[in-house]
């Protein structure tokens, strides 16, 4: 693994903008992309990637962390240039890479598994390190006779051949967790460190998964 400490530069070197906050309040999947402006007197060739999780980025103040992310892959299809003193480079967060990934990536046909299973298995394909830490409002629960624990949504099952089609052809797993949070109007967001289930309306005391 290649670490490089870049330097930025520009009226906005560093922007970072989240879906979901104005253009489509109900957003299930609010997924975030930052454009990073780069100085640097080499070819920074690294940059460009096929892969889905090729290049790991991460933005820091201090000792805090403020973002961290993938650069967008096949997102260029030219080199750099040594005349070039500054280039702009557009990130995703973790889940940015949803779409690159479908259902097949992480399970066969004719399962049935819980949300909890689900989303863990989600959570590990797409982060850095293979695991995420995944809280959940506690308000977040099923409309039911039974009590919360019986009724939390983490505890639903899901029939996975719902994502297949009559030809056999899997959705996204964007597709997938937008289908499965839709319903209960309740969306998935990264802060930057830990990934979050919130309700579109409430905010409440979080459960860690």
């Amino acid at each position: 693994i290649i670490m490089k400490e870049v330097k930025v530069s520009g009226q906005t070197p560093v922007s970072i903008t989240y879906a979901g906050d104005k253009s489509d309040y109900f957003l299930p999947v609010r997924t975030s992309t930052m454009e990073l402006m780069i100085v640097d007197n080499q070819i920074l060739s690294n940059l460009y990637t096929s892969k889905k999780n090729g290049v790991y980025v991460k933005v820091e103040n201090g000792a805090n962390m403020v973002w961290q992310g993938y650069v967008t892959p096949n997102l260029y299809s030219q080199q750099l240039s040594q005349n070039y003193d500054s280039i702009s480079v557009t990130c995703i967060d973790p889940l940015g890479l949803l779409k690159y990934y479908n259902i097949s990536d992480i399970y066969k046909k004719n399962q049935t598994v819980k949300y909890k299973e689900f989303f863990g298995k989600v959570l590990s394909l797409i982060t850095r390190d293979g695991s995420g830490v995944l809280y959940v409002e506690s308000n977040v629960y099923y409309t039911g006779a039974g009590g919360p624990d019986e009724y939390d949504i983490m505890n639903l099952e899901l029939q996975l051949n719902n994502f297949y089609d009559e030809l056999d052809e899997d959705d996204d797993l964007n597709t997938a967790v937008t289908e499965l949070l839709r319903p209960f109007c309740k969306y998935i967001i990264f802060d930057g460190v830990n990934f979050y289930i919130r309700d579109c309306v409430n905010i409440d005391v979080t459960k860690r998964y």
